[in-house]
């Protein structure tokens, strides 16, 4: 998996490419309000590796997870999209 604040350029190339390993993608807030975060987002892997039997790395493949800083939420989706 990748971790940045900055998707964009990481978007275009696995548009180009079309498979990569997952993205998380975080606000950018102080080093404890970022590790605050991370810890949420793996926890949410994690729940969701569970609930869909599959490992981190094949649940992950093609994923980003954006965690949304105003509502402390996360999102999850495919990209590229189908």
């Amino acid at each position: 998996m990748l971790l940045t604040n900055n998707e964009s350029d990481f978007r275009a190339l696995t548009r180009e490419e079309g498979i990569h390993p997952g993205l998380i993608v975080l606000p950018q807030r102080t080093r404890a309000g970022q590790v605050s975060m991370l810890t949420a987002v793996l926890d949410f892997i994690e729940r969701s590796c569970i609930a869909a039997s599959l490992s981190a790395a094949s649940w992950m493949t093609n994923k980003v997870i954006e965690y949304h800083d105003l509502s402390d939420t996360m999102t999850a989706y495919d990209w590229p999209p189908n």
